[in-house]
């Protein structure tokens, strides 16, 4: 087996045992989906999409693949195979500070239009404004991300703010080839 975790990702005590359980051979699947505990500002941020935040981190060596198509690349299974799901979480000290997710999202903003096959986007009111907009409507209240206080407020609005950049920088890129 396969185990992947980056550097702001600690294994919590559940997830350990769950794992050693796997490594015995107490399992039957060529996968498994592991639950992260996103921390934003020091608190564990447990709706509008940030929780469970499944991510395929243990798997068999040949069994998955990196996508490789964002600036969070994910593995993914080869042939549609069957993924268990472990019931420990990985904590993951994502932002600290609203500098460090300013600055990672602005990062962010800029790989995922370098990414290969990304086309340089005509400017767009859907995607610059309206789709921000929308993005922060469903994961604030619709997937209530306002019951995790203050630090949802933030996090929800500056993801909208990353949702509106990535598009603008994609018109300033055809806009401006080659800068």
């Amino acid at each position: 087996m396969a185990w992947l975790h980056s550097s702001d990702e600690e294994v919590s005590p559940e997830l350990a045992e769950e794992i050693r359980g796997v490594l015995a051979g107490r399992s039957s699947f060529d996968g498994y989906a592991i639950s992260r505990k996103n921390l934003f500002l020091g608190k564990w941020m447990r709706h509008g999409g940030f929780y469970p935040d499944p991510k395929l981190r243990l798997f068999r060596g040949g069994k998955a693949y990196s996508t490789g198509r964002d600036p969070h690349d994910r593995f993914e299974m080869k042939n549609g195979e069957h993924v268990g799901r472990l019931q420990g979480a990985l904590i993951h000290h994502t932002y600290p500070t609203l500098t460090v997710y300013l600055e990672h999202m602005n990062r962010y903003s800029s790989v995922w239009n370098r990414v290969p096959g990304a086309v340089p986007q005509k400017f767009s009111i859907n995607a610059i404004v309206l789709r921000p907009l929308a993005t922060f409507i469903y994961n604030y209240f619709f997937r209530l991300g306002f019951l995790d206080g203050r630090e949802g407020l933030l996090l929800h609005m500056y993801h909208a703010g990353y949702v509106s950049w990535k598009y603008a920088k994609g018109w300033e890129m055809g806009r401006n080839p080659g800068s």
